[in-house]
């Protein structure tokens, strides 16, 4: 998207930033002495009167992010391919 708007070097500095705040977020997460606790994030609502859980895997950007800042997914099934 960067290279079709002519915008790479503000695309450059917005992923350095994010990467820096992954760094920083996994080092406190290092720090408090939870790296490697496995994490289960979910989305839970009701509809029509039916409760769903919508588990976010490690392959969901959920997922991912937690995994950069150092907790793996507890979820132990795999998740949707398209949603992870």
């Amino acid at each position: 998207v960067a290279q079709a708007t002519g915008t790479q070097d503000a695309a450059a500095t917005l992923l350095a930033d994010f990467d820096a705040k992954l760094a920083e977020g996994a080092a406190a997460i290092s720090a408090a002495g939870l790296e490697g606790r496995p994490m289960a994030f979910s989305d839970a609502y009701v509809d029509g009167g039916q409760l769903s859980i919508r588990p976010f895997t490690g392959g969901s950007l959920a997922g991912a992010v937690a995994a950069e800042l150092g907790l793996p997914s507890a979820w132990t099934i795999e998740g949707d391919p398209d949603y992870g």
